[in-house]
């Protein structure tokens, strides 16, 4: 939205369904022109299922700027900082589970 409440651009952050129900626990974070957001790739490849990748977004326009090599979970929150030599750097968890079964 602009000043006057007027719609500039539209993202649908739409999750991975079955058998992953969790929530997602990454908010965006913005720094400079770009918004860092974790969501699944587009199309949600079977290969990829199941990881959520933080990529940059334009915040001007919408545009997905670039795409994290390395996936992420939804319950990991990744944390922004300047590294010593005042580069930005993101610190993110990669994630896992175990599946237990019971027998019965």
């Amino acid at each position: 939205m602009d000043f006057q409440g007027a719609e500039i651009w539209r993202r649908k952050y739409t999750p991975w369904g079955e058998p992953y129900p969790f929530n997602k626990q990454h908010e965006p974070i913005l720094y400079g022109d770009t918004i860092l957001s974790m969501e699944p790739l587009d199309g949600n490849p079977p290969e990829k299922s199941g990881w959520n990748y933080l990529r940059g977004i334009d915040k001007r326009t919408g545009k997905t700027l670039w795409i994290a090599e390395d996936g992420t979970t939804a319950y990991c929150t990744s944390v922004f900082g300047l590294r010593q030599d005042g580069r930005p750097a993101v610190l993110t968890g990669r994630g896992g589970c175990m599946m237990f079964r019971s027998g019965r």
